[in-house]
């Protein structure tokens, strides 16, 4: 997939999954392993999705903000040695992402942290989504959970 060449489809997927009554569903992805394993597990599931996501949020900032794929990348790496130095296994992850999705580095970045990557007006926040996890020793199950929309 060459990112710059996004202009098939205007927004990428963005309708999230149904599910009875037509009641958007919260999609649950079991993930084995931490970190870089987490990652290229997730990039490798949903590898599709990833991709689709990557180019709606290209696109839109584009459209909405005249910012350029290469802008983005360079905003969201800025970001990187923070994560890092305060989570390693969630900035692991997401190098991992990129693996498994076969996306660059940057792109993963990005998708974590596009709110911070587009936000022009820091006082004019965009709506944005939640995801959520729980550590294994927190679950029933003993199992570590992690869910976010599925878009």
């Amino acid at each position: 997939m060459k990112l710059e060449d996004h202009t098939q489809r205007p927004f990428g997927r963005i309708d999230p999954p149904f599910g009875p009554g037509g009641q958007p569903r919260l999609e649950v992805v079991d993930i084995p392993g931490v970190g870089v394993s987490a990652g290229v597990a997730y990039g490798e599931s949903r590898t599709d999705l990833v991709h689709d996501h990557l180019e709606s949020v290209i696109r839109r900032a584009e459209l909405r903000k005249g910012l350029s794929q290469g802008d983005l990348f360079d905003r969201a790496r800025l970001f990187e040695p923070h994560v890092r130095a305060e989570a390693p296994d969630i900035a692991d992850e997401i190098e991992g992402i990129a693996t498994g999705a076969g996306i660059p580095s940057e792109a993963a970045w990005l998708l974590q942290l596009r709110a911070e990557a587009t936000r022009i007006d820091p006082n004019n926040l965009p709506a944005e989504c939640t995801s959520f996890g729980a550590a294994a020793q927190a679950t029933k199950t003993g199992r570590r959970f992690r869910a976010a929309p599925g878009f």
